[in-house]
């Protein structure tokens, strides 16, 4: 039985702890979660997640839905969780002897604010409505986050210094990926250098740095024509503000309306929190950080076809955003 016939039979074994035995059910993607469409015979629909195996515990998790409750109490618009019939917040299930946790989500409405391929598009009035409400977003999320108390027994991600560029960052080694040449291997560990001095002078004041979405990308934003919806908060943790906007930029760098989207984004973001003009000079440190990351990611999945199609692109952007980084005098080549 493959992997997503697992996750399937799985998923239909699930829906009895929440009542919904019968349901219609589809994958949407899966990727690092499987994610299945849930329609009731009433016609009620919701997003069912089935998590990755041993990524999160069940605190953090647990800790992950807590988050998304406070911030439901905001304006951000996040899916709610449905809690199981006996009251758990996510479930779990057995596939290929691995214990995995399973939750459940209202279903939302909207339309994916796009991809890497699909780029920015032309609209310019379009493009400033869009990333201006995304700037609004991210910046009540910091506003909602560097005042929140967090419970005692908290347990998120932590993408400080040493969950980017230390030596055991949280999602893999760059300096492991095969795919890179020893040229961008040693231009990548003077960028490292570089950026953790920077980091330590940069500090983690709670004004900087607190709860952060951590993937305030494209594929996980609705936009219906009014408002942004922002979902899957599976590696939301302790991070600079400035990284989560990084992120939402990230995929449009090369584009040519990319000047449009960043000045956008962050007026949005001034428009309801506090950004100086010494921060967001620093916004190029944090794009080379974003791009690290992704090679991170890419060390762990050498041997995924899926992840090896992305290799080539998600190396040129990252030597990309280093390039922008470093100063210009330094070879970049």
């Amino acid at each position: 039985m493959d992997k997503v016939s697992n996750s399937y039979e799985a998923a239909i074994a699930v829906l009895s702890d929440w009542g919904l035995e019968g349901s219609e059910i589809s994958l949407i993607k899966e990727r690092e979660n499987a994610v299945f469409e849930i329609i009731t015979s009433c016609r009620t629909r919701y997003a069912l997640r089935i998590h990755r195996a041993n990524y999160h515990s069940d605190k953090a998790l647990l800790s992950e839905l807590i988050w998304m409750a406070a911030v439901q109490e905001t304006e951000i618009n996040v899916p709610q969780v449905i809690p199981t019939l006996d009251k758990r917040l996510f479930s779990h299930v057995e596939i290929a002897n691995d214990i995995r946790q399973v939750d459940l989500f209202e279903w939302v409405e909207g339309e994916q604010l796009g991809s890497v391929e699909e780029g920015l598009g032309e609209n310019l009035t379009h493009i400033n409505d869009v990333f201006t409400k995304i700037g609004e977003t991210a910046g009540l999320l910091h506003n909602q986050s560097s005042q929140w108390q967090q419970p005692s027994d908290f347990e998120r991600l932590v993408w400080d210094a040493n969950g980017l560029i230390g030596e055991q960052p949280n999602w893999g080694c760059f300096w492991k990926l095969e795919s890179l040449t020893e040229q961008q291997k040693s231009l990548l560990a003077k960028v490292t250098v570089k950026a953790k001095r920077a980091l330590v002078e940069f500090g983690c004041e709670p004004q900087r740095f607190s709860m952060i979405h951590a993937d305030f990308s494209p594929e996980n934003i609705l936009y219906d024509g009014n408002k942004i919806q922002l979902f899957d908060f599976d590696d939301a943790g302790m991070g600079w503000h400035l990284f989560e906007i990084a992120t939402a930029l990230y995929s449009f760098q090369s584009d040519p309306n990319y000047d449009t989207a960043k000045s956008a984004l962050i007026q949005g973001y001034r428009n309801v929190r506090s950004l100086s003009e010494h921060d967001t000079k620093q916004l190029p440190l944090f794009m080379a950080l974003r791009g690290i990351a992704y090679l991170n990611w890419l060390q762990t999945r050498q041997t995924e076809q899926a992840a090896q199609a992305l290799a080539a692109d998600l190396v040129a952007s990252c030597m990309l955003a280093v390039k922008q980084y470093l100063s210009p005098l330094e070879d970049v080549a």
